[in-house]
């Protein structure tokens, strides 16, 4: 929500006071005015506060307080030197955290100390002391200690019938003490976000919580992911990404065996290009970060250049750790047309279009990758990225994603146009600081230091005049000054099978020294080819999960003045929308869509409204006194702004005209089940009847008076669209049919026919299967011209909602020539109709500001997997031998026996570490079981 007339652009102090001299300047000039006759009793106080709801006790928190003085609905004026006051109230009463004055601005960035009280529930209250009036609120706030947490899981991949092991460690975000006595929730979800298990369990004394799941059946092959909950608000640990691998499905299932995860290509070269912050910005410096892996996932060196038409871009160098970057500037020109239609809203029976619609389309930004290997061979990859050159203006950067306790990393903001934007800074999810941030000659920078370890959110933002937010937010991972580390020693070199092995581990600070420390570890043996040499170990990070934050910080609107007029002006909104909606069953047009694309109202329609007694005369001023224009209306309540109102109620009436079309049609198909005559002249005869009615007479003229031919109307409803809805009863009825037949045969089978991605494996005869079995009735599974449907795979599918693995596949009629694969096909998915909603918001002018990027687009990654897929196989098969979640040691270590396999094999030890004060380590190791040394003869 914007604040009428704001400009955040900072004042800069100087050291003879001036900042204060011109704060009181400013502060007399308003007072002088506001003498003015014509100001008497007009200008209002406003008060706005951001903050967040969630407070940890004993940290910092932040609070951004604006003070200002509006005139009217769109303009205002800061108001300097505004006495304000924090306080926060609780079970054991009020503590005063601030007392300030606002800067020349009218702004306040309040950094407060929270006190050291119980978790719950208390209040705070803001006052602001001015020389127009005094404003206050109390918002509520919850205190809730935060946490850090570190989950890990015994394998990265498993079989079916093998458990899954989850580890929790969990500290005190303040202190890094462990969380004894907390509880946890630790759920099992599969790739469409369903839960398959869930878990409630507590840490012990050393902040360490242990679930232990139920053996999967191979139904829930695929990726899954690890999810631990602390219970309580904004309390969420990073997932854990594991495989699932399928088992081979009992003779007489239902299909073949889902798929293996998918791996790259033999013998091919994988290029990944994503640009930073997940994001292009036209006008500015981007980079895009490069990353080039051979056929084994290794990394590989490259030398890479961007091409388009009119130019090129680079060389860049991949290097020897298979990453490097280059940098492009995006001008606006370059960029193509990336428009989607955009799906209007219900709204009270009613169709509005959001906000966002009356920005400009999106585009796309298109290049060719070409990346040259050492030895000749070359990489190529098509780039496709979506740019909101409207909405996007903002590129926020840091000189480093990881960095030490105490250093300093230099944050930066890019942006096409000047001005200023707000940046705030938060901890653990906390605000700890904000400042608005000048922009001059395209950038802003400044330099953060953080003093304690963490995870860290930067964000950037600015307000735009249409209500928009342009929000930027990257993540930035402190770790403590000081080091943990796990240090190995075992009793011998080499180990023949059946041997013990003996090991010390010890637990040390970053000089060498040891310490306690709480150590979990598990030990797995991985089978070896008896006759191969042993491949050197992929290396893999146990810690991997802990630099992921947990999610984007949120910040309220504490107190909105305009949301208040707003408000207070109801009464007003309902009397403008009668009176507009009064006009239109006259027939008298409202407004006009301009050359430019642009909806608006005629410039005299409120004057017209109130002469015509149309707008009652209680309703005709705004709550400062003013006539309401169109502008105003806009502002107050975007729902009845020009460019959301009037394509919404010709959306309204083409809906309305379309779906009493496609009624009439369903109705006769009912009487006659084949068509007699085709689509297309029966579609026509029935527009031209229901338009040729005086109740469709409406139809044919738009809001702004210009008619609508029979043609255009024609052409709009387009006959293989209406067919897909005509169908939609009859495709309705098959693929609820095909979900019940899926869900019986699975429970038969005990496997499932439908993988977690890709297309379902039915049989050919499945049309049959299904009315044989009375799920399906005989004309269902007929088109409306009484041929049968027909129906295929589809591995880009989405998940059906009756069924969430029940995806893929695609019901076909060969449409009125009865050929398939000809133009006049009908494809019908398991998804309710839209009722024609995008095609006519295309007509209307009505595009998505952001559309659904396409598949290959290289800012579209993958989902993250802790192991390759190559890698998953031999994961799985790997048995866990010993799992301890925790162990105390102390300065002089311990000590683990391991009994060696009897067979040539290799031992994989995962250590995990954290000694109480904030920090953790990690350690593998391998042991190599030599064969057995055969006996000469």
């Amino acid at each position: 929500m914007p604040v009428p007339g704001f400009d955040p652009t900072p004042d800069r102090p100087n050291a003879g006071g001036q900042h204060h001299r011109s704060a009181r300047l400013l502060l007399l000039a308003l007072v002088l005015l506001s003498a003015d006759p014509a100001w008497a009793g007009r200008p209002e106080v406003d008060l706005w506060v951001w903050g967040q709801d969630q407070w940890a006790p004993g940290e910092e928190a932040w609070l951004r307080i604006v003070v200002r003085l509006s005139t009217s609905l769109s303009q205002s004026a800061p108001l300097p030197l505004a006495a304000i006051e924090v306080e926060l109230a609780g079970p054991n009463g009020a503590h005063k955290l601030l007392s300030a004055r606002s800067d020349l601005l009218g702004t306040l960035e309040a950094r407060l100390h929270v006190p050291d009280e119980p978790e719950g529930e208390y209040t705070v209250a803001v006052r602001c002391r001015t020389p127009f009036g005094d404003r206050s609120l109390t918002r509520p706030v919850r205190l809730v200690r935060t946490v850090r947490a570190l989950a890990t899981s015994d394998k990265r991949a498993y079989r079916p019938g093998q458990p899954i092991r989850v580890r929790t460690v969990l500290l005190d975000g303040a202190t890094g003490s462990p969380r004894a006595n907390q509880a946890l929730e630790v759920a099992l979800r599969d790739a469409h976000g369903v839960e398959i298990q869930r878990q409630d369990v507590a840490t012990d004394e050393a902040g360490v919580a242990l679930a232990t799941f139920e053996p999967l059946p191979a139904a829930a092959a695929g990726l899954l992911r690890a999810r631990v909950r602390v219970p309580g608000p904004g309390m969420l640990v990073p997932e854990i990404p594991l495989w699932l691998l399928p088992a081979t499905a009992p003779t007489g299932a239902p299909g073949d065996d889902p798929p293996p995860p998918a791996a790259p290509p033999a013998g091919g070269f994988t290029l990944e290009i994503e640009p930073e912050g997940e994001r292009l910005v036209a006008g500015v410096e981007n980079r895009l970060l490069l990353r080039l892996l051979g056929p084994r996932g290794q990394p590989a060196r490259a030398s890479l250049r961007l091409v388009r038409p009119e130019r090129e871009m680079g060389p860049a160098v991949i290097g020897a750790d298979g990453r490097g970057e280059i940098r492009v500037l995006v001008p606006v020109d370059e960029l193509a047309s990336g428009a989607a239609p955009y799906p209007a809203v219900a709204a009270s029976g009613r169709f509005a279009v959001p906000e966002a619609a009356r920005r400009e389309p999106p585009r796309v930004w298109t290049a060719r990758a070409e990346a040259v290997l050492p030895s000749g061979e070359s990489v190529h990859r098509e780039l496709l990225f979506p740019v909101q050159p409207e909405h996007d203006r903002l590129l926020l950067r840091l000189g480093k994603s990881r960095l030490r306790q105490g250093d300093a990393v230099e944050v930066s903001v890019l942006s096409p146009e000047d001005g200023a934007c707000f940046l705030e800074i938060f901890r653990e999810g906390q605000a700890l600081d904000g400042r608005a941030l000048p922009i001059v000659r395209g950038r802003g920078e400044f330099r953060f230091t953080p003093d304690r370890a963490g995870r860290y959110w930067i964000q950037a933002w600015r307000l735009y005049p249409d209500g928009g937010q342009n929000h930027h937010t990257l993540p930035l991972s402190v770790v403590a000054d000081g080091a943990l580390k796990i240090d190995i020693a075992r009793d011998r070199a080499r180990y023949q099978p059946g041997q013990e092995a003996r090991l010390r581990i010890l637990t040390t600070d970053e000089g060498g020294r040891p310490i306690r420390a709480v150590l979990g570890w598990t030990i797995l043996h991985e089978a070896l080819d008896p006759d191969a040499s042993p491949a050197t170990p992929r290396a893999f990070d146990p810690l991997a999960s802990m630099d992921e934050p947990s999610h984007p910080p949120l910040l309220s609107l504490w107190q909105n003045p305009f949301e208040q007029r707003k408000l207070s002006a109801e009464d007003d909104r309902r009397a403008i929308q009668s009176a507009l909606y009064r006009r239109l069953e006259r027939s008298l047009p409202l407004g006009e869509r301009g050359p430019d694309g642009r909806w608006r109202y005629f410039p005299d329609l409120f004057a017209e409204l109130g002469r015509d007694n149309s707008l009652p005369e209680a309703h005709r001023l705004d709550p400062f006194g003013e006539p309401y224009a169109p502008q105003t209306v806009g502002e107050l309540w975007p729902e009845l702004s020009a460019g959301a109102f009037l394509p919404s109620q010709d959306l309204n009436r083409l809906l309305g005209l379309r779906a009493t079309l496609v009624a009439r049609l369903v109705e006769q198909i009912a009487r006659e089940p084949k068509l007699s005559e085709p689509l297309g002249e029966r579609l026509r005869r029935e527009l031209a009847a229901i338009v040729g009615s005086d109740a469709g007479a409406e139809y044919l003229h738009s809001v702004s008076g210009e008619p609508y031919s029979l043609d255009w109307i024609e052409e709009a409803f387009a006959p293989e669209e209406l067919a897909r809805d005509v169908h939609a009863p009859r495709a309705q009825a098959v693929f609820l049919a095909l979900a019940q037949y899926l869900a019986e045969s699975e429970r038969w089978y005990r496997s499932s026919a439908c993988p977690a991605s890709g297309a379902c494996r039915l049989p050919a005869d499945v049309l049959d299967r299904l009315l044989m079995r009375g799920l399906l009735e005989a004309d269902q599974a007929r088109d409306a011209w009484g041929r049968p449907f027909r129906i295929q795979p589809d591995p880009a599918g989405r998940p059906f909602p009756a069924q969430p693995r029940l995806g893929g596949i695609a019901l076909l009629s060969d449409g009125e020539d009865g050929v398939a694969g000809t133009t006049d096909d009908v494809r019908l998915d398991p998804f309710p109709l839209d009722g024609g909603l995008r095609s006519l918001s295309r007509r209307l002018g009505l595009v998505d500001p952001a559309p659904a990027a396409p598949p290959g687009n290289g800012a579209a990654a993958a989902p993250t997997t802790a192991i390759s897929p190559d890698d998953a196989p031999a994961e799985a098969d790997a048995e866990v031998v010993e799992y301890t979640a925790e162990n105390l040691v102390d300065e002089r270590g311990a000590e683990i026996r391991v009994r060696l396999p009897e067979q040539r094999a290799r031992v994989r030890m995962i250590f995990l570490a954290h000694d109480g004060r904030g920090l953790y380590a990690a350690a593998v190791h391998y042991i190599d079981i030599d064969a057995p040394v055969r006996a000469e003869r």
